[in-house]
């Protein structure tokens, strides 16, 4: 969406009909989709490509199991990735929205692009040296010390790559450290002009992916169709690690993620 204009993307109100979202170069679009209806999300983004032209088109299908209002409505990506564990599922399925398709060719302002660009010969000159691997550590959990909410840094990793607009790959490429920190730190500094430590990314990490599932349990709980007992065992997913609705929403865990602003939404 970056590459199209915009950081971030919130959706209000709900469609009577179903709808799809394209997001193109500064502008976004509600088109009517009820061709799409009871297709699945490889179906849907075929039919999406080829009414606007365009093979490289991204988008977030839903399919029918979001029609059919299942347990665990599922949200697909272009690349056949799928996830439903997060709610978002619902809460476009509440909103009777098809799909959300993006299509950017927009210029993005680097801050510093000499430093960028000799920060990347460094590292591509220590992979010629070193054989990447895969390094990242995928289970190590971290903890946020006032709301005990539990991260594993690959979520962390994949969570601030998400709030920067970038490929989660490209921090962790960065073979000249072994902080995966250090490798976000010298992406931001020369791309956005910005200092930031290792402890304000993890506070992201943590804020971000809570600002997101306490939105989609508003939405979630809001949305016609979805009964008090099927939220219920979304609400109490994953277990053990304090993002479930019962854990989360409380004026404490708000003021530990410095989110307050957000309570009076949540009532």
């Amino acid at each position: 969406m970056r590459w199209a204009g915009f950081d971030h993307l919130m959706i209000s109100g709900r469609s009577k009909t179903p709808v799809s979202l394209l997001i193109k170069d500064g502008s976004i679009e509600i088109r009517e989709a009820s061709h799409l209806k009871e297709t699945n999300p490889e179906a849907s983004l075929n039919i999406i490509r080829k009414e606007l032209k365009e093979d490289r088109i991204r988008a977030l299908v839903t399919g029918v199991s979001n029609e059919k209002k299942s347990r665990f409505p599922a949200l697909t990506t272009d690349y056949g990735y799928s996830v439903s564990d997060t709610g978002i599922g619902i809460v476009l399925a509440g909103k009777n929205v098809k799909a959300v398709a993006c299509q950017g060719s927009l210029d993005l302002e680097i801050k510093h692009p000499e430093e960028l660009l000799t920060h990347y010969r460094t590292i591509f000159k220590a992979r010629d040296q070193k054989p990447f691997t895969d390094s990242l550590p995928k289970a190590e959990t971290r903890i946020h010390y006032q709301s005990r909410l539990k991260m594993t840094v690959a979520e962390m990793n994949e969570t601030i790559a998400d709030a920067l607009g970038i490929d989660a790959y490209t921090a962790w490429i960065d073979i000249t450290t072994d902080s995966w920190t250090d490798a976000y730190r010298r992406l931001i500094r020369p791309a956005t002009g910005y200092e930031i430590t290792g402890e304000n990314l993890m506070n992201v990490a943590f804020r971000s992916c809570a600002v997101e599932r306490l939105l989609c349990m508003r939405e979630a709980m809001a949305a016609p169709g979805f009964s008090g007992r099927r939220y219920k065992n979304l609400s109490n997913h994953p277990p053990k690690t304090w993002w479930d609705r019962r854990s989360l929403i409380k004026r404490s865990i708000f003021k530990a993620l410095e989110i307050d602003e957000l309570w009076p939404m949540m009532k």
